[in-house]
C-alpha cells in the first residue's frame, strides 16, 4: 500500500513539475521518499525542480545524491557537471564527466564536455 501511494506521490510530483507547480512538486517527492520509493526519475525532477527556483545549492546537492543513490544514472552526472561549469567548477565538472565515461566510455556528449573544459572553450550547455 505504502508503495503505491508512494508511486502516486512521484507521479503527482511529476505532473506539479510539469505544471511548474515547483513547490508542489519537491513536497510530493520528499513524500514519496518518506514511504520508501526512491526513483531516480525524481530525484532527476527534484533537482531540476531546486534549479528552477535558483536553489543552486540545493540543486547540487541533489545532483549528487541522485549519482550516489543511482550511479548508472548518466543525465544526472551531465547536467551536475553543466551546472558546476557554470558555477565556473572546472575542475569538479571535468571530474563529474569522467565518472560519468566510467560507467559510459563511449558517451559522446560526456567526451565532448570534457574536451570543452580541457580545452576552455565551448559553453556549459544543458544536456
Amino acid at each position: 500500500m505504502k508503495q503505491l501511494r508512494g508511486e502516486a506521490l512521484v507521479a503527482r510530483g511529476i505532473a506539479s513539475f510539469n505544471a511548474g507547480r515547483l513547490r508542489e512538486a519537491l513536497a510530493d517527492f520528499r513524500a514519496a521518499t518518506r514511504l520508501g520509493v526512491d526513483r531516480e526519475d525524481a530525484r532527476y525532477f527534484s533537482a531540476h525542480a531546486h534549479l528552477s527556483l535558483g536553489e543552486i545549492p540545493a540543486a547540487l546537492a541533489a545532483f549528487a545524491d541522485l549519482i550516489r543513490a543511482h550511479p548508472g544514472y548518466l543525465p544526472a552526472y551531465l547536467d551536475l557537471a553543466g551546472l558546476l561549469h557554470q558555477q565556473g567548477r572546472l575542475l569538479d565538472a571535468a571530474k563529474t564527466l569522467r565518472a560519468a565515461l566510467k560507467r559510459e566510455p563511449d558517451h559522446a556528449q560526456a567526451r565532448r564536455r570534457l574536451a570543452e573544459i580541457k580545452t576552455g572553450g565551448g559553453a556549459a550547455a544543458k544536456s
